[in-house]
């Protein structure tokens, strides 16, 4: 399994309650999980933390009720199940996670045809698989296509989150063949006291540049954009009030840009 940061840092957020009823309870209660679900929406709102929660309760063996969401939810005991524990350490033997290798601009094939071959084991503890690809429309035609041939040909018991952040740029045969989920970005009020819980200051102004969404938010909160920001609109104030030469601006300009 690879995973880029600790899974213990992802939470099911306020906002996704719903959702998760209707991912996870109901499929549960039913036993009736798709084999392929497409989680779409714009970033930073929470689709990747809701990936890995939902993979670590369909891998979880205990599944109990959350007292503080009232949810059922992976593993609400003092002694978590093995599946659990080993999700929690990063060792895991039955998830796998795909995103765009480092100094690489796309998903190439050969890591979604070793996912393939990976996809075809048996699970090591039992149970279902689970397999995570961030961001899905990251791949290459030749991995497109290659992915394609497992959603037509689904593995038993082997289950795929595909996170994207553009669904329309995923060939149409792939979306067709998953179910899609698309994520909304949460109420102003909900978004607002979560980032107010995090200690984010100036959260209306933090979510205002971030068009709803919360995590992008914080992220900006904790980025020097906001006060590049800044200092251009001064700039461009000075620049209204001849504080400024005009072309001396336009080269500062151009040369931060060349810097991106």
């Amino acid at each position: 399994m690879t995973i880029s940061s600790s899974t213990s840092e992802y939470e099911l957020y306020s906002w996704q309650r719903d959702l998760w009823k209707q991912v996870y309870i109901n499929p549960l209660e039913q036993d009736k999980f798709p084999h392929a679900l497409l989680l779409s929406g714009v970033k930073g709102i929470g689709k990747r933390d809701f990936a890995w929660y939902l993979a670590k309760g369909l891998l979880c063996q205990t599944p109990t009720h959350n007292p503080h969401s009232n949810l059922l939810e992976p593993c609400q005991t003092s002694q978590p199940c093995r599946a659990c524990l080993l999700f929690d350490a990063h060792n895991h033997p039955d998830i796998n996670y795909i995103t765009i290798p480092e100094e690489k601009k796309i998903i190439p094939v050969d890591n979604i045809r070793e996912l393939i071959q990976w996809s075809v084991l048996s699970s090591q503890l039992g149970g279902k698989k689970v397999i995570i690809i961030e961001p899905v429309e990251a791949m290459n035609v030749n991995a497109s296509n290659s992915l394609l041939k497992t959603l037509e040909e689904p593995v038993e018991n082997t289950l795929l989150l595909l996170i994207s952040h553009k669904k329309q740029a995923l060939l149409p045969t792939i979306r067709s063949r998953c179910q899609v989920l698309d994520m909304p970005v949460p109420e102003t009020q909900d978004a607002l006291h979560w980032l107010q819980s995090k200690s984010v200051d100036q959260a209306e102004l933090m979510l205002s540049l971030s068009s709803g969404a919360p995590l992008a938010a914080q992220q900006l909160s904790i980025s020097d954009h906001l006060a590049i920001r800044n200092d251009i609109i001064d700039k461009l104030l000075n620049l209204l009030l001849n504080k400024e030469d005009p072309i001396a601006l336009a080269e500062t300009f151009f040369k931060a840009s060349k810097l991106k």
